[in-house]
């Protein structure tokens, strides 16, 4: 069975979701995330990228 019609609603979840994960793993890699929070928060903040990325995945 086929999907007949998009939700947008899980569409704008998706990329907003999706689209914060990777600017969070993106401030990670590149150590900019140092300008807004402290060192040792780093694997929390990888777990929330994490998080954000499975939900985003999940809302389709």
């Amino acid at each position: 069975m086929r999907l007949k019609v998009i939700n947008r609603q899980a569409v704008w979840d998706l990329l907003c979701c999706g689209g914060f994960a990777i600017l969070l793993l993106y401030l990670l890699l590149s150590g900019a995330y140092l300008s807004y929070v402290s060192p040792r928060m780093k694997p929390y903040i990888y777990f929330m990228a994490a998080v954000l990325l499975l939900w985003s995945g999940r809302s389709l």
